[in-house]
């Protein structure tokens, strides 16, 4: 059985992408963003979203 992580309310942490419970949200939400590619598109948009608003990574 995974560990998960709970938010305030006690509920498991979803992926903001999709709703997915994440096993981890630094290690296992890169894995789950590697892996589902419903999220990785819109992880990488985005991702250009803010890179358009912070050019020089301010």
């Amino acid at each position: 059985m995974e560990a998960l992580l709970y938010n305030r309310s006690g509920s498991p942490a979803p992926c903001d992408f999709c709703g997915t419970p994440i096993s981890d949200l630094g290690l296992g939400f890169h894995d789950h963003i590697k892996t589902s590619e419903g999220c990785s598109a819109q992880y990488e948009a985005w991702l250009e979203r803010i890179k358009q608003d912070h050019p020089e990574g301010d």
